[in-house]
Order: structure tokens, then sequence, then C-alpha cells
């Protein structure tokens, strides 16, 4: 077993409290956002910066691509398959069903009454 000198003790313990008494500024790195960004949610568009100094957790989807649902299937079929697994059974019955409603996902002003109404509620 090596032993560890004294001055290198002393240069070791040193550099830990000069380490953990550095401001946390000194590690903190500007987010490489373009002058001007914005950015958008329900309630009001933000100034990156506005939403510096910590965590900000959001999550927002409001609309999807036109053909997403059938990509999504694809992808979870080929999934499936690749798993050994079988594939899904087919949905549906006998009956046709009830016709579609209108598509909230492809209709913006649906889209926004619903979010107002979410926002009352």
């Amino acid at each position: 077993m090596r032993s560890v000198s004294r001055r290198r003790a002393l240069q070791v313990f040193g550099l830990s409290v000069a380490g953990a008494n550095l401001p946390r500024v000194a590690f903190a790195q500007e987010p490489p956002f373009p002058k001007g960004a914005i950015i958008r949610t329900l309630l009001k568009d933000y100034a990156p910066e506005e939403l510096a100094g910590g965590a900000t957790l959001f999550h927002e989807h409001l609309q999807l691509a036109p053909d997403f649902n059938a990509r999504f299937a694809a992808a979870s079929a080929a999934a499936r398959a690749a798993n050994g697994l079988p594939p899904l059974p087919a949905r549906g019955g006998a009956g046709r069903g009830a016709p579609a409603g209108p598509d909230i996902m492809h209709d913006a002003d649906l889209m926004s009454e619903e979010v107002l109404k979410a926002k009352r509620e």
C-alpha cells in the first residue's frame, strides 16, 4: 500500500475546499436559444430566460400528424413481432358503430374551444 505524503493530502484537501466553495454560476451554461426565441404554452408565451433558474417540467401535445395513428400502429406491430409476440386482435365488431365525430387533432377551432373549456374548469 502506498502512503500519501502530508503535502499531497493538504493539496487534495485544499482543492476540495476551493471546489466546494465555487459559486454554482461557475458551472452554468447559457442555453443555445436564438435571439428572440419564445416558448409557447397554453396560457402564455415565455422567453427562455424566464424559465431559467431551475427545472421546468411541461408537456403539451395538441396536434399530431395526420398519419400518426397508422405509423404508431405499424411501429407497435413491428415491435411485437421483433419480440416474438402475436399480433393484436382486430378491433371492432359486427356493426359499423356510431359515425365519427369531429377530428379535434385537425380542427383548430374545436381545439381552441376545448382548451378554453379546460381552462375554465
